[in-house]
């Protein structure tokens, strides 16, 4: 990966989730709001507001997260499509 996020940026990969009904039915077709993705780079965290101090990230490359389709911008790193977005965009970590 050629991209290296600042401050308290990450860079996350989509997974793709099959969507699955009630029943354990795979749903072809159905669009949802979130997406999964996994960290494949974090920032060094942020700077307080003086700027003397940097806050760490809870964040961690390799995390498992959910987050809005609609934060973060999307790019191509290498071919492959990734989300640049601030930790505070991400809605969940989801724990397997």
């Amino acid at each position: 990966m050629k991209l290296k996020p600042i401050n308290d940026r990450i860079i996350v990969k989509k997974i793709d989730a099959a969507t699955l009904s009630k029943g354990g039915i795979y749903v072809p077709g159905v669009k949802s709001e979130y997406e999964r993705g996994e960290i494949v780079a974090a920032g060094p965290g942020r700077m307080d507001s003086e700027g003397n101090k940097r806050i760490q990230m809870y964040l961690k490359t390799g995390d498992k997260v959910l987050f809005s389709k609609h934060l973060g911008r999307q790019v191509y790193d290498e071919q492959i499509e990734v989300y640049i977005m601030h930790e505070s965009d991400v809605l969940a970590t989801i724990e397997e």
